[in-house]
Order: C-alpha cells, then sequence, then structure tokens
C-alpha cells in the first residue's frame, strides 16, 4: 500500500529528471508528510508532451455526485485495475507518474502500538509511483490513486501490498508514450530494490512535519530483531475501505541496527543526505455507493 509518503527534489530538478513542462502552481517541497486528500506532484503525457502538474490524491468515479460520496481512493490494485468500473477507462487512457523520495509504513507490535517505517529507494534515487487519474465534476477536478501490487519478498515483512514503482526506462511505456503493453508493467517491484528503517512515532500523525520525518529511529530493542521474527505484519484490516494499516522494523529487507540504549534518533545513520526523490486505504469496491456507474464491468484487457 501507500498511504503517506515523502517528497523532496525541488520543483525545477522534478521536472528535468522526468523531462516534464511545470505547471506554475505546483505544491511546496520538500515535504516529509504527504497524506491523502492533498495536492500532489503528477507527471502526465498529452499527446507525448510531458507536463509535471498537481492533482488531488483521492480518485474520484465520474458518478459521485460529491467527494466525498464514497471511500477515498488513493490506491487501486493492480489486478483488477482494468475491471474495476472506477479504474478501467483510466488505466488505459490516462495513467500518470507519482513522484516521491520515500514511503512510509507501519507493523504492530506485541502490545498493539504502530511502528512506522519510511521506506525509499536503496541508492536513495527518487521513485516513480504508477498511477491513474481523471478529471471530475464541473470544475474539471484532477485526481489521481497509487497503483499497488503484491509486495516482494523484501517488503513482504512489512505490508503484504506495495505501491508499483517504475524505473525510469518504463516510463514513457506506463505513460502511452511507446504504445501498448503498460499491463506488463504491473509486477512487485525488483528484489532488493528498497529498503527500510524505523522512523519516530511523530510520523503517525498527518500534522508532523520536517525532516526529522525520516530519520533512523531507535528504542534500543525493536530495531535489532529481524522483520520476520517479530511475528507482526502490517496487513491487519488492510483489506477495509478507509482504514490506516499499521507497519515493521529493520533487519531482513530492512538492513539490522545496532540497538542504543533508551528511545533515540541516531545522526550518525542518517537517511540518505541530500536525497531527492504512506493511514492506508485499500481499493474500490465493485462498484461504489451512490449512483451507479453506466459502464458495466469490463473484463481485463491488455492495454
Amino acid at each position: 500500500m501507500c498511504g503517506r509518503f515523502a517528497i523532496t527534489l525541488p520543483n525545477d530538478a522534478m521536472a528535468q529528471l522526468f523531462a516534464a513542462a511545470p505547471a506554475n502552481d505546483l505544491p511546496s517541497v520538500p515535504n516529509y508528510n504527504v497524506c491523502p486528500a492533498t495536492r500532489i506532484h503528477v507527471v502526465a503525457s498529452d499527446g507525448g508532451q510531458r507536463q509535471l502538474t498537481a492533482m488531488r490524491w483521492g480518485f474520484v468515479p465520474h458518478w459521485y455526485q460529491r467527494e466525498t460520496a464514497g471511500p477515498l481512493l488513493i490506491n487501486a490494485r493492480a489486478e483488477t485495475l482494468a475491471q474495476k468500473p472506477a479504474f478501467a477507462e483510466a488505466c488505459r487512457s490516462r495513467r500518470c507518474l507519482i513522484p516521491a523520495a520515500g514511503f512510509y509504513e507501519w507493523t504492530k507490535d506485541a502490545a498493539g502500538s504502530r511502528l512506522p517505517w519510511y521506506v525509499q529507494h536503496r541508492d536513495c534515487e527518487p521513485i516513480a509511483f504508477a498511477g491513474i487519474w481523471q478529471s471530475w465534476g464541473p470544475e474539471a477536478l484532477k485526481t489521481c490513486a497509487i497503483v499497488t501490487t503484491s509486495a516482494n519478498q523484501t517488503l513482504k515483512p512489512i505490508h503484504h501490498r506495495m505501491p508499483l514503482i517504475l524505473p525510469s526506462q518504463d516510463w514513457d511505456l506506463w505513460l502511452g508514450e511507446a504504445g501498448k503493453g503498460a499491463a506488463r508493467l504491473m509486477q512487485p517491484g525488483a528484489e532488493g530494490a528498497l529498503i527500510a528503517h524505523r522512523v519516530a512515532p511523530v510520523v503517525n500523525s498527518n500534522r508532523a512535519a520536517g525532516p526529522e520525518l525520516i530519520e533512523p529511529f531507535f528504542d534500543g530493542t525493536a530495531n535489532t530483531r529481524s522483520v520476520s521474527q517479530t511475528g507482526q505484519t502490517g496487513s491487519e484490516g488492510a483489506d477495509r475501505e478507509n482504514s490506516e494499516t499499521e507497519y515493521p522494523e529493520p533487519d531482513s529487507p530492512v538492513a539490522a541496527r545496532p540497538a542504543t540504549n533508551g528511545a533515540t534518533k541516531r545522526k550518525d545513520i542518517a537517511a540518505c543526505p541530500d536525497q531527492a526523490p504512506g493511514q492506508d486505504l485499500d481499493l474500490a469496491p465493485d462498484q461504489s455507493p451512490g449512483k451507479a456507474p453506466d459502464q458495466t464491468k469490463r473484463q481485463g484487457r491488455l492495454f
């Protein structure tokens, strides 16, 4: 899943990275706690011309009478993307990229406390989530969702889902600039490409801000055990609509860290200096509440 993430790359550098023309009203960066229902950076292509623009994170199906008429659709499952009435058309013709530096996930400890983790590229390079978008309502509000897949073995100890992350060589295919065949990209990411470390519980609040949110955090014991040994995962409630998921502790995919006495932040193990470039909600129901879609459910076709 992806329910919150961080973005640190300046707008001009982001536009250069994606070879996209930047809009004038882009969200402020850096932002270490990007939350659902806010405006986020999105790269879309129109006739082969890429645009870096802002969209509301939370896909609004066309039959919603108001933005809040149904679940807040921040994620869309790759496995059913082409069949869900909410997403079927967008997955064929309105795909996008969503830049990030990394994203947050949560596990629970034996006492039920939420343990936040920060996941990023192993070499601290920016991440590009695969997304879909559409305009909604009389004012053509642009909204988007992040596509997710089952987790690979690296991230499975943290959560059973993960965002679909695309390497740069696949951006043109996902954006529709290189013809058809984007469906083949919807696979879990490469093993070992991502790493994760525990971060301070302050990030559990949507109002938290600042670069300290992504700094490694040590509580003396939890970070010295392998994730697979904890017996805790972030999958509880992950299949419920509008639910916030929980997440792990570093060791296997998340590299083991030496313990310290007490809960402290390690200054000597910084999370990628000057790195550039997520309440976890689940997917759309087969049919949204309220007015039924005027199209029937389509069977999966390659797009």
